[in-house]
């Protein structure tokens, strides 16, 4: 277990890996933090928008060495629905990071979430409807 100081720290940790990445033109916190609903025992939840000349599969193989490398997963789960990427990330001390890439077209937005923006030359965003929420 971890302290909430040290989620947070994560959590910071990803936004800004998100922010300079330029296979990610966008990031967002989903589920409790961009409900301002985090407690002691909240996850990560981060949704990552991949740009349209990236390839997901790369970005995803460079996030997955990322969190074994630096935050010390322990084990990762797949689950792919709707073209979409779903990968939860048990990290060494049982915290869970959960994580979602695709392409621009196909991440529609969540409910509730705070998307940090970066700026990319030729970019405009297009958001699609709610993205169905998954069971926990």
């Amino acid at each position: 277990m971890f302290t909430v100081t040290e989620r947070g720290a994560i959590r910071d940790s990803l936004v800004e890996r998100a922010r300079v990445d330029d296979g990610v033109v966008a990031a967002a916190l989903v589920g409790s933090a961009a409900r301002g609903e985090e407690d002691a025992f909240s996850d990560i939840d981060l949704v990552l928008r991949v740009a349209q000349d990236a390839d997901p599969a790369e970005v995803s193989r460079r996030w997955t060495e990322h969190l074994y490398a630096e935050h010390r997963a322990a084990h990762h789960l797949d689950v792919i629905a709707g073209g979409v990427l779903y990968r939860v990330f048990l990290l060494h001390f049982w915290r869970r990071v959960s994580g979602r890439t695709g392409p621009v077209a196909s991440t529609a937005t969540p409910p509730q979430s705070r998307w940090r923006r970066r700026q990319r030359a030729g970019y405009r965003g297009r958001h699609g409807r709610h993205a169905p929420r998954t069971a926990r």
